[in-house]
């Protein structure tokens, strides 16, 4: 029987492994911590077995709820659904991540905090049975921005492959010491935590940016060479905190993005506060990992780029009838990924496989086109992108001039049906504060900036745009508005 531990990772958990990057302790004390990263990562017990599959949840997952009803959550229901499995569930305690926090990056964990869901023995010899590269290691859950959240099957042959994406497209080297503020249980942090310990460089993990004393001083005690970040924080840095984060230039090595789309203006104030600093804006998805890389900060005039193909990822382009071409940005296509960083499958979605994984290769519903440059450009999600009178518009060009107004403190667009066009651009907007909506004045705005069938032909003010909560536009719910 394959057991799943539904694991509650507290993000404020603090770790590292055996790289030139730690600051304290000898070989003995390296090794120490590499065996932490096991225990944290997969659970602690005294057998981590091979049989064992991991689906972590977000910290404020209620794990009482989960052991004494049977579970509320949609995602541990979609596990417990399984009959052939069986289920533990797991809690690092928050009084040994407030430790963590309190006493320093590297200090050793206290086994008498763990909240004891399993039984934890003083003295415990750890056996770890080896697995196979096509077993099944991980389930992560989507956020759900396109629909029900869905459980993704993670081999140990792709999170390699995802680590070696992640090493080579940053230049990932054994003596870094990378900060993750992001959450623990989403694909960015976590993949960006195995990439590191695949390299053996260091790690430190830390509770978000909204404690900015708390963030600035880890990177100051523990020489932070590289930072991982979603657009979402980097905006309450470059808001609260952007002369803290220039004075980073220098001893930065790199800052790698990811998890949604990043704004042009946020971009470019990144790029005058970090001019000597590799910025990295990814794109992928939790079932291929990041499979485009860009360094913003070296190509700043390449508007809808993504990147670079990573190491282990092959790109293709389909028509709407799923025929391969070779798309351009006059007849851009659907972008399909092949490589060993592709998940298994979806948990328990047969229907939903056979529709999006075929042959191992993942079709996605984002448009998009190879450059002369070699470069992939991306328009957005086929839903998203705005078919209006045979124009194809990207949602994104559209809120980046609006963004430019300099009133508005963020917005989206979508397309909304039309008899005439097929589809035409509606644009919602948040006004900063103390900012009266001007509708006329707006559209008159965008009217100077944009190509005429681009210029949104509805416009509505609301209080906040509805989000996941790593920062992702739930786009969907604005369309059914």
């Amino acid at each position: 029987m394959k057991k799943t531990i539904a694991m509650v990772l507290c993000a404020a958990l603090t770790l590292t492994a055996c790289g030139g990057g730690a600051s304290t302790g000898d070989t003995k004390a390296a090794s120490d911590g590499k065996q932490k990263l096991v225990l944290s990562t997969y659970g602690l017990s005294e057998d981590i077995s091979a049989e064992e599959v991991y689906a972590p949840f977000e910290q404020e997952f209620n794990c009482e709820i989960v052991t004494e009803t049977g579970g509320t959550n949609d995602r541990y229901t979609k596990l417990a659904a399984d009959s052939e499995s069986s289920i533990d569930v797991i809690e690092l305690s928050q009084a040994m991540t407030a430790k963590g926090i309190e006493e320093g990056l590297f200090e050793d964990i206290d086994l008498s905090k763990i909240n004891p869901l399993i039984h934890v023995q003083e003295n415990f010899n750890i056996h770890i049975c080896c697995p196979k590269e096509e077993e099944l290691a991980d389930i992560l859950f989507t956020t759900g921005t396109t629909g029900t959240p869905k459980g993704i099957q993670i081999t140990h042959r792709t999170n390699r492959a995802i680590a070696e994406n992640v090493i080579d497209s940053t230049r990932l080297e054994y003596d870094d010491v990378e900060l993750i503020p992001t959450p623990i249980n989403h694909s960015l942090g976590l993949r960006r935590y195995y990439g590191a310990m695949y390299r053996g460089s260091s790690i430190g993990i830390v509770e978000g940016v909204v404690f900015a004393d708390k963030f600035f001083e880890m990177i100051e005690k523990y020489k932070i060479t590289a930072i991982a970040l979603v657009p979402a924080m980097l905006s309450i840095l470059l808001r609260f905190s952007a002369e803290r984060l220039s004075g980073l230039d220098g001893k930065l090595r790199f800052i790698e993005l990811g998890s949604a789309a990043l704004s042009d203006d946020d971009k470019m104030k990144l790029c005058e506060l970090l001019p000597s600093v590799r910025l990295y804006n990814t794109y992928g998805a939790t079932e291929s990992g990041c499979t485009c890389i860009l360094d913003f900060n070296r190509y700043r005039d390449k508007k809808f780029c993504i990147g670079r193909l990573t190491i282990n990822t092959k790109i293709h382009f389909v028509d709407e009838d799923g025929k391969e071409y070779q798309a351009d940005q006059n007849n851009p296509g659907c972008l399909v990924f092949e490589g060993p960083m592709n998940m298994k499958g979806y948990w328990k979605e047969p229907e939903l496989n056979a529709s999006i994984l075929k042959n191992g290769k993942i079709y996605t519903d984002d448009v998009g086109y190879c450059g002369e440059d070699g470069m992939i450009y991306l328009l957005g999600r086929k839903d998203d992108v705005i078919n209006s009178g045979g124009n194809k518009i990207a949602p994104q060009e559209i809120e980046n001039v609006a963004m430019e107004y300099g009133k508005i403190k963020e917005c989206a667009c979508v397309p909304v049906k039309d008899l005439l066009a097929g589809e035409i651009p509606k644009l919602f907007v948040v006004m900063k504060d103390g900012e009266i909506c001007q509708k006329e004045e707006i559209l008159t705005y965008l009217s100077k900036h944009l190509e005429f069938y681009k210029v949104p032909k509805a416009l509505e003010v609301i209080d906040v745009l509805p989000r996941t909560f790593n920062g992702k536009i739930m786009r969907k719910k604005l369309k059914e508005r």
